[in-house]
């Protein structure tokens, strides 16, 4: 219902217009029969649904004749329907399809409905022609997805108005809306249907909402051939008994849910079948569609990549184990040229053996890529390891004019694999001394704490930026002029072989602080 004093406000600008309420409304604005009959046809679905409803539940008696008019979004009328000889009244005072209801027309429902936007009703002298003061008028907007897109009104005699023909008529329009929802949903999904069908790269399979084929393209009868030679597919059969792509279908129609990436072989040629189910607005399904492509050169090409990462993989652990094969032979030849009697050798000679058993299972590790080299674990002293790792890299220390410290405020057990463990060690301090200035101190402390050995390994070098030190372990990624990247991606295998972790802080032009983290030991049984 329209409130009283919209509807008083309403009739004052009525009266200051000049309008005669003795006198029929004035209808200014009307369609050509072309436009008339363009607009009609553009509001065929709402007409045809409007007319399902006045032929199946608006057959009421004489005694309250009822019209029905259907309105577009600005308020032309389209089509009026009803009782004949109301029909007949109204069109004498120039109430047709085609004629305008907007504010010139003085009160009425469709005007008063589109500017309010909801539904309304008027009655009697609600209106302020006397022509409509016998009448009670009911108008209700209907909606598309863009908004209001027109109103349908239902007029009767004021001795047959009630308010649930307003409720009613609400009703007509929430089916209507539905219609059209369905509709336009429909016409999508046969472009979209005829577009799938159309396509040459994969074959399409369209089931009703039972998993009965409906339709199919060519591609897909080439195709079932790599399955079944003998098998065709024909609209009307059941889509669940296809040879090798019925299942795909079984889980659809189980489980309402999309079952897609099914990979399907057929001798050397591969497949994949996605089965999507396709809803209406109402969520209840009307189609199932089947895709399947063959993907038999992807495949192919995947395996080919595969083997190409297999040896670039190799490749990788070759120049990593290579690199650290450099850093004990380093020490040996060194050990070897300071050397200047067989007594000294003799003095070397307990190192000089660690380090070639050290490059021996290095090698061991590039022959048997396949099968790596069994770790060794053993309860080891950190601080033994560490001391002579120490005692492995002072001469290129010295060499370098840089002081190396260490100190011990707790020192552990640690279960591990000794040799890797110096490895870990070495590359650290290798790094730290290549970034050191000359000068410059390097310490090393070892530590516990929550059930690990730490070692804290400090430098005052050049530092690295966040990016660089964000890629630390990346193969062959560096930033030394003659590196390859690799000691520290062994460093983090390493570690994780160890269940150990690093830990690094780094300030460009302050240094770096390295914590390695190893389990302790478990204590020994009493």
């Amino acid at each position: 219902m329209v409130d009283k004093a919209i509807l008083s406000q309403w009739k004052l600008e009525c009266a200051a217009a000049g309008m005669d309420t003795d006198a029929p409304p004035p209808y200014h604005t009307r369609f050509t029969p072309e436009q008339l009959a363009e607009q009609c046809q553009a509001y065929q679905e709402v007409i045809k649904t409007v007319h399902y409803f006045v032929d199946k539940f608006f057959t009421f008696t004489d005694e309250y004749p009822l019209l029905i008019a259907v309105s577009d979004d600005t308020g032309y009328i389209l089509d009026i329907q009803g009782n004949e000889e109301m029909a007949a009244t109204i069109r004498s005072i120039g109430f047709t399809e085609g004629v305008r209801f907007d504010a010139s027309c003085g009160i009425n429902s469709v005007h008063a409905c589109l500017t309010l936007q909801q539904p309304v009703q008027l009655i009697g002298e609600d209106h302020y022609h006397k022509a409509f003061h016998q009448a009670a008028c009911y108008t209700t907007p209907f909606r598309t997805r863009e908004g209001i897109a027109g109103t349908i009104s239902l007029m009767t005699d004021i001795q047959g108005a009630h308010p649930h023909l307003l409720a009613m008529l609400r009703m007509v329009a929430d089916y209507t809306e539905r219609e059209i929802l369905l509709k336009q949903h429909y016409t999508q999904l046969q472009i979209l249907n005829q577009a799938l069908l159309d396509n040459r790269h994969y074959g399409i399979i369209l089931t009703d909402e039972h998993g009965t084929v409906t339709e199919v393209n060519g591609r897909i009868e080439d195709m079932i051939k790599a399955f079944c030679p003998e098998q065709t597919i024909r609209p009307g059969m059941p889509a669940a008994e296809l040879p090798m792509l019925g299942e795909g279908f079984r889980q659809v129609l189980l489980t309402k849910k999309e079952n897609g990436g099914v990979e399907i072989q057929a001798g050397t040629r591969h497949f994949i079948l996605d089965v999507v189910p396709i809803f209406d607005p109402l969520h209840t399904i009307v189609c199932i569609v089947g895709s399947l492509r063959e993907i038999t050169e992807l495949q192919q090409t995947k395996e080919k990549l595969y083997h190409a990462e297999k040896l670039g993989f190799a490749g990788q652990i070759a120049a990593s184990i290579a690199h650290e094969i450099l850093n004990p032979l380093t020490t040996v030849t060194g050990m070897l040229q300071l050397s200047e009697s067989r007594q000294q050798g003799i003095m070397h000679y307990d190192l000089i053996m660690s380090e070639l058993e050290r490059m021996s299972l290095i090698v061991g590790e590039l022959l048997l890529l396949g099968k790596p080299q069994a770790l060794q674990f053993k309860n080891e002293s950190c601080s033994d390891i560490m001391r002579e790792v120490l005692g492995l890299i002072e001469i290129k220390a010295d060499t370098n004019g840089v002081a190396i410290t260490c100190s011990s405020i707790r020192e552990e057990w640690i279960r591990c694999d000794r040799n890797q463990v110096k490895q870990v060690f070495l590359n650290i301090l290798q790094n730290a001394l290549d970034a050191s200035p000359r000068g410059s101190e390097i310490r090393v402390t070892l530590d516990a704490a929550d059930g690990f050995q730490r070692i804290g390994i400090t430098d005052r070098g050049e530092g690295m930026t966040e990016e660089v030190l964000a890629r630390i372990g990346e193969p062959f990624h560096t930033t030394k002029a003659k590196g390859n990247g690799l000691g520290m991606m062994v460093v983090h295998n390493i570690m994780s072989s160890h269940q150990g972790r690093i830990e690094i802080q780094s300030r460009v032009g302050e240094g770096t602080h390295v914590d390695v983290y190893f389990p302790l030991a478990a204590p020994a049984a009493d």
